[in-house]
């Protein structure tokens, strides 16, 4: 790969100017913004809504305590037993799932 100095060098002259636009843009912004109106947003009923549902959804947990101390406790001591036929049954609505 042949890198030429003068590429480079037009792409650095480029970036400056490029940089250089943005900081007088931000200057002139700042001398501007009295005049500008500050950023807001309103949400409609809906949206606050649906922002309170996310919010609920996001307070719950999936997990099932109850279920799960009830399982572990008959896992430690033992009596946690599952037939064959009913794993079978699940491996076969798992393999019908996988296809259809």
């Amino acid at each position: 790969m042949h890198i030429n100095p003068t590429d480079v060098m037009r792409s650095i002259k480029a970036y400056q100017d490029q940089s250089g636009q943005t900081r007088k843009s931000a200057v002139e912004t700042k001398k501007n913004s009295h005049l500008q109106r500050p950023d807001e947003v309103i949400l409609s009923s809906r949206g606050a809504e649906l922002g309170h549902m996310v919010g609920k959804i996001k307070e719950t947990t999936d997990i099932r305590q109850d279920k799960v101390s009830e399982l572990a406790a008959k896992v430690q001591s033992g009596t946690y037993h599952v037939s064959a036929q009913d794993i079978a049954a699940k491996m076969l609505d798992s393999y019908k799932g996988l296809l259809g």
